[in-house]
C-alpha cells in the first residue's frame, strides 16, 4: 500500500496538447482569401446589376434551351448575351433539347416571370416543404399578394405584408385566396423585400468577412 501511495503521489496527469498554431491557421488563410472573395463578390454583384438575365439564376444552360426553342428546335449558331456578338454554340445538345421541351410544355422562361407576376392577381403557393422560396420573394418584389402554406421562411417574409395570408389548411388557403381576390389591391411586399435586393448583397457579404477578420 505504501508503494502504491507513493506511486500515486508521484503520478502527474498531463493534458493532451493541441496545436494552437494549426487551429489558428484559418486566420492566416483569411488574410489573403477574404480580400479575394470580397473582390470576386463585388465583381459578380456588379455584373448582375448591369447585365440582364441570364447572368442570374440558371444562366447559360437555360439560355441555350430558350434559344433552341426559339429556333423551332434547330441548333442555334450562337447564344446571345455574355459577349457583344454572343458565344458559339458548341455543346452536346440532348440535355438542352429536354429542357426546351419541358419549358414549352410546362414552364415559362424565367426572364418572362416579372411580366406574368405583374399581370396576376395573387400567388398561390401550396408546397408542403420549402426552404426560402424565391417565388414568394419575387411576388413580393412585384407587390403581388401571396397566399401560401406555412413552409420555410414564408411566415417571416410575409409577417408585415398585406394583403397576404400564411395558411395551415386547405380551407385557410381557399379563404385567403378569396380574400385577396375580393380586395383586388396590390400588397406592400416590395418594401418588405428591400433588404434582399442585389444592391445590398455585396455590403452584407463584406460585413461578414470584416467581422471574421476583426
Amino acid at each position: 500500500m505504501d508503494s502504491l501511495r507513493t506511486m500515486m503521489e508521484r503520478t502527474r496527469l498531463v493534458d493532451r496538447g493541441i496545436d494552437r498554431e494549426q487551429l489558428l491557421a484559418w486566420r492566416r488563410e483569411l488574410l489573403w482569401l477574404a480580400p479575394a472573395l470580397v473582390a470576386a463578390t463585388l465583381i459578380y454583384v456588379g455584373y448582375l446589376l448591369t447585365h440582364p438575365y441570364p447572368a442570374f439564376g440558371a444562366g447559360l444552360f437555360l439560355q441555350i434551351a430558350t434559344e433552341i426553342a426559339r429556333h423551332n428546335y434547330h441548333l442555334p449558331a450562337t447564344i446571345p448575351y455574355y459577349t457583344a456578338s454572343g458565344i458559339p454554340f458548341a455543346y452536346p445538345p440532348l440535355g438542352f433539347y429536354l429542357v426546351a421541351v419541358l419549358h414549352a410544355v410546362t414552364g415559362v422562361p424565367h426572364e418572362e416571370m416579372p411580366t406574368h407576376m405583374n399581370a396576376a392577381d395573387a400567388l398561390l403557393l401550396t408546397s408542403k416543404r420549402e426552404g426560402s422560396p424565391n417565388s414568394v420573394k419575387e411576388a413580393m418584389a412585384c407587390n403581388l399578394p401571396v397566399v401560401a402554406t406555412d413552409v420555410g421562411d414564408v411566415a417571416d417574409r410575409l409577417r408585415d405584408v398585406t394583403p397576404s395570408h400564411v395558411c395551415r389548411s386547405d380551407a385557410e388557403l381557399v379563404d385567403g385566396l378569396v380574400d385577396v381576390l375580393d380586395r383586388g389591391v396590390p400588397s406592400n411586399g416590395r418594401a418588405a423585400i428591400e433588404p434582399l435586393g442585389l444592391e445590398r448583397m455585396a455590403a452584407r457579404i463584406r460585413d461578414v468577412y470584416e467581422n471574421a477578420l476583426a
